[in-house]
């Protein structure tokens, strides 16, 4: 039996005020359980994926 691993920080994707691009923000939930959101400033869809990921790992390690 596998067991799916659920995220504990999502990728939001906002359009910019002007319409023209997107800002990404990580989703979480603290170690108070209150919902966190941080922008990262910037539109790249990849690097955003990796800090998602280190942010992902750094979780892991504190709630784990």
């Amino acid at each position: 039996m596998t067991r799916i691993k659920q995220q504990l920080v999502t990728l939001w994707k906002r359009p910019d005020k002007d319409g023209t691009g997107y800002t990404y923000y990580l989703r979480y939930k603290d170690l108070n359980n209150q919902l966190k959101r941080e922008s990262l400033e910037h539109c790249d869809e990849r690097k955003a994926e990796r800090q998602r990921l280190k942010k992902e790992r750094l979780f892991g390690i504190i709630c784990g």
